[in-house]
């Protein structure tokens, strides 16, 4: 079970993701907070957001271990949704999911799908274009991400770049 606790207007909104045999269903419980007790609810508070954190840090670690052999297009794309905040989680060398998966034939082919999730939430800054045009390392002399991609293919090394360069523009993201 996920919990999603979210606070406005002196309500509590917390939702429950569930998930049974596959299917996950959503339970909305709404609380009114203005009669309650000023030091349960910082708790409350507290408590929610270290949860919220751990669970974008568990999305995270699921956006640094994609693997095509084991995960759909659909399921990433529904770990995004759920938690948009994990594409800008920084894993090894600090470095974004976009950037690492340049280096990884079965992690590249999901590219396309970070930056066009990433643009919706600057990751990597404005005009970043979802991270792609970050460092594709954190070696100062290193290229964006699309110009590895594009030395790749241009010396012939790389069949997965070549098609994930052809999404990208489809996406208008070149």
């Amino acid at each position: 079970m996920n919990i999603y606790i979210h606070e406005c207007d002196g309500q509590f909104q917390i939702a429950a993701f569930i998930e049974t045999e596959g299917t996950f269903s959503l339970t909305l419980i709404t609380m009114t907070t203005t009669n309650m007790s000023g030091d349960f609810l910082e708790q409350f508070e507290a408590r929610a957001e270290i949860y919220l954190v751990s669970i974008s840090n568990g999305a995270g670690a699921f956006l640094r271990n994609l693997d095509s052999d084991k995960h759909s297009e659909d399921e990433v794309r529904a770990m995004i949704d759920a938690f948009p905040p994990a594409l800008s989680n920084r894993g090894h060398e600090d470095m974004l999911h976009i950037q690492v998966a340049v280096g990884y034939d079965l992690y590249v082919v999901f590219l396309p799908l970070l930056a066009e999730e990433g643009v919706k939430i600057n990751v990597g800054g404005e005009g970043q274009r979802g991270g792609l045009l970050l460092d594709a390392s954190n070696d100062n002399d290193a290229d964006n991400t699309i110009n590895v991609m594009q030395v790749l293919v241009n010396r012939g090394d790389d069949v997965l770049c070549l098609n994930v360069l052809k999404q990208l523009q489809e996406l208008e993201l070149l």
